[in-house]
């Protein structure tokens, strides 16, 4: 009888996986989507203040919302912990913000040294109103990632390291687009272990919203 509680346990982490996952999967694949073809022809072009409120209300802004709601609802059957704890900058801020700028920038120069490795140019064309835009979205990414899906994945693992793997892989997935889609994906996947690492170390999304901010806005300006 006392292998029960932990075989339980673990169902409802396989549980509340695969039904993160879909919500995720149909929010971002499906309603988002959707949602955005009906928002864009009401929003100013794509760049300038265009681009800020695209950032704000568009990108990953349902997504966010509705597996905020599915980890709460989650948190309130008891299967996973409640993301209350998690939203801010955990029980030492100081401590949170300091690691995720250290993460932040350490994660930026490893980039930058391959980048020039691989014969990339680097110059310098900073855009505020895109990293004004990030402050918001990339929030909402850390929600999803490093929120509901890492949190789900622990669950169902029992390992907080294979709660930011999988939850990372899932991050590098929803980066696999363009001409370089590979590419894209791995390197996704990578941050996304640093920036889930900084949530763990951190005990919060501010810490690896921090990272996440930090590492963009050097990164999107190069």
């Amino acid at each position: 009888m006392q292998n029960e509680e932990p075989q339980t346990d673990r169902l409802r982490g396989l549980v509340a996986f695969v039904v993160s996952v879909g919500v995720y999967y149909v929010a971002q694949r499906v309603i988002n989507p959707a949602v955005a073809a009906r928002l864009e022809p009401m929003l100013p072009p794509s760049d300038g203040l265009g681009l800020f409120l695209r950032h704000l209300l568009e990108f990953s802004t349902l997504d966010a919302f509705l597996c905020l709601g599915t980890w709460y609802a989650f948190a309130r059957a008891g299967w996973l912990g409640s993301p209350r704890a998690w939203l801010g900058f955990g029980p030492e801020p100081r401590h949170a913000i300091r690691w995720g700028v250290v993460i932040g920038v350490a994660l930026s120069a490893a980039v930058v040294v391959v980048g020039v490795a691989l014969g990339e140019k680097v110059h310098f064309h900073p855009d505020g109103w895109k990293m004004a835009g990030n402050i918001f979205s990339n929030y909402f990414e850390e929600l999803i990632y490093r929120g509901l899906l890492l949190q789900a994945a622990w669950a169902m693992t029992g390992s907080r390291i294979g709660g930011v793997v999988l939850s990372s892989a899932l991050f590098g997935w929803s980066h696999a687009h363009g001409s370089h889609a590979a590419f894209m994906a791995v390197a996704a996947s990578v941050a996304g272990l640093v920036f889930g690492l900084a949530a763990i170390r951190t005990r919060s999304l501010g810490g690896a919203w921090t990272a996440h901010q930090i590492s963009d806005m050097i990164l999107d300006s190069l």
